[in-house]
């Protein structure tokens, strides 16, 4: 099982056939990281659903209460379902 943040597994590279590889782009741009707006209402409900999925499987005995270890994207819905988390049951 995967425990810690740099537990791996498989290989840390994608192989790719070099005869798939049209074309490499360098760029100097930057990258294009806009803030994030708070959770609407959509972004809520998701995370609510989730929380409640959670509970329903720990409550069944197919997850233990500390839920494994978790790994979030990032975004508005992330966000909203980590909030959920940190004051949920859990």
């Amino acid at each position: 099982p995967l425990v810690r943040a740099d537990d791996r597994i498989g290989e840390p590279y994608f192989r790719c056939d070099p005869d798939k590889i049209v074309a490499i782009v360098e760029t100097e741009a930057p990258d294009r990281n806009l803030p994030f707006a708070a959770p609407d209402a959509a972004a809520h409900a998701i995370a609510g659903h989730l929380i409640e999925f959670f509970t329903h499987e720990v409550a069944r005995g197919r997850l233990p209460a500390s839920l494994l270890p978790l790994q979030s994207g990032v975004g508005n819905i992330a966000n909203a379902v980590l909030t959920g988390l940190v004051n949920g049951p859990f």
